[in-house]
C-alpha cells in the first residue's frame, strides 16, 4: 500500500509501513534507489496526506504491515514477491492489463510515492504482451486512464490491431460507452479491433472511422469456415424479447455506417435472450447492423453467423443485390 487508508477509505496521516521477511517479525533492509545502494527506515513513516515515498527492495518473499500512529493494523500481506524486473528498452512494465489500469503510481506531477512520467513514454503489460504511450496530461483522444490520472493510448500491433483486452473491456459487459469513447479516439496506426471476449451493446448510427477497417475476432485466422464462431457482440436492444429482459426500448435503425471494404470477421452477431420458433416467426424486421454506402467496393463478411432475431445484417446502400 502507497497511501495508508482506514476501513472508510480515507489517509491515514502518519501511519508507519513494515516490511519483513516472509512469514517472520524480521524487519528487512529497504532502499530509495532502484540501484539498492541507499537504504532508508524500516517502518517508513506516511506523509500528511497518508503517502509513503517509493522504497526498493531486494529480490524475495515479504510481509507488509501498514499501522496507524496508535498501532491499529490498517493492512496486512503475507508472501509478496518481488522479483527481478525483466528490462525493457524503455517503459515500465506491470503484470497485468488492470494492474496498468488500477495503477496509482504513475504521475504526471511529482509527489510524494509517485513515479513522474512524460508524453510518449511506454508501458508494457505482461500477461497480454500489449503495451500503451503515455498521452499528454490535457490529451482527449487516449483510450485508457489509470488509477493516477496517466492518460494512455494503446499501441497497436504491428498488423495495426488493438484488442478489446488492451482496452480493458471485461467480456460479458455492456461496452457501449467504451465503444462509443473507442470510435471517437485517436486511432492513429489502428486498423483493426479484435474481440477477446463476448460483449454487449446498446443503440446505433454509429459511423466506423475510414482507417478503422475490421472487427476481428481473435481465433479469425484459426478459425474454419463453417465452425462455429466463439467472440461475440449482443445488441441488447434490437429485438423485443431483448429489449424487455434488459429494460430499454426496442430500437429499429442501423448500427454501423462502415468505411468502404470493412471487414467483420469470426464474430457472433446476436442478441442476448434465446427466443422460440414463434417469436422468429413473429418478431419482424430490424434495420441492417453494418451499413455500408459504397456499392462498388462494399463490405467483406468472413467467418461469421447473424443469430437474431429478423433484420438484415449487412445492407450495402443502391445495391441490387
Amino acid at each position: 500500500a502507497n497511501v495508508a487508508r482506514d476501513a472508510a477509505g480515507s489517509p491515514v496521516p502518519g501511519a508507519q509501513r513494515y516490511i519483513y521477511l516472509a512469514g517472520k517479525d524480521t524487519l528487512t533492509s529497504v532502499f530509495r534507489d532502484s540501484g539498492l545502494t541507499v537504504t532508508q527506515a524500516n517502518p517508513m513513516k506516511a506523509d500528511a496526506n497518508g503517502e509513503f515515498d517509493l522504497c526498493y527492495l531486494l529480490e524475495g518473499d515479504y510481509r507488509v504491515e501498514v499501522k496507524s500512529k496508535d498501532g491499529k493494523v490498517l493492512v496486512s500481506h503475507d508472501n509478496i514477491a518481488v522479483r527481478r524486473q525483466i528490462q525493457q528498452s524503455t517503459g515500465h512494465v506491470f503484470p497485468s492489463v488492470k494492474e496498468v489500469r488500477d495503477d496509482d503510481l504513475l504521475s504526471y506531477t511529482p509527489r510524494p510515492g509517485r513515479v513522474v512520467v512524460n508524453e510518449g513514454e511506454l508501458i508494457h503489460a505482461e500477461d497480454s504482451g500489449c503495451s500503451y504511450k503515455v498521452a499528454g496530461k490535457s490529451a482527449t483522444g487516449h483510450h485508457l486512464e489509470t488509477g493516477g490520472g496517466v492518460k494512455i493510448c494503446a499501441v497497436p500491433s504491428i498488423q495495426g490491431r488493438v484488442t478489446t483486452a488492451q482496452l480493458g473491456w471485461v467480456s460479458g459487459t455492456d461496452v457501449t460507452e467504451d465503444l462509443t469513447a473507442f470510435l471517437a479516439s485517436d486511432l492513429t496506426g489502428i486498423s483493426a479491433l479484435v474481440f477477446t471476449g463476448n460483449f454487449q451493446m446498446q443503440g446505433g448510427g454509429y459511423t466506423i472511422p475510414e482507417g478503422l477497417k475490421a472487427f476481428l475476432s481473435d481465433d479469425y485466422d484459426d478459425l474454419n469456415h463453417g465452425e462455429q464462431a466463439t467472440r461475440g457482440l449482443s445488441f441488447m436492444d434490437r429485438t423485443h424479447e431483448s429489449a424487455a429482459a434488459n429494460g430499454l426500448d426496442w430500437v429499429q435503425t442501423k448500427v454501423f455506417d462502415t468505411p468502404s471494404g470493412f471487414k467483420v470477421g469470426g464474430l457472433l452477431l446476436d442478441h442476448n435472450v434465446d427466443v422460440d420458433a414463434s417469436q422468429l416467426i413473429s418478431g419482424g424486421n430490424a434495420s441492417e447492423i453494418f451499413n455500408c454506402t459504397d456499392q462498388a467496393v462494399g463490405l467483406e463478411v468472413d467467418k461469421c453467423r447473424f443469430a437474431f432475431e429478423g433484420g438484415i445484417g449487412i445492407e450495402i446502400a443502391g445495391s441490387p443485390y
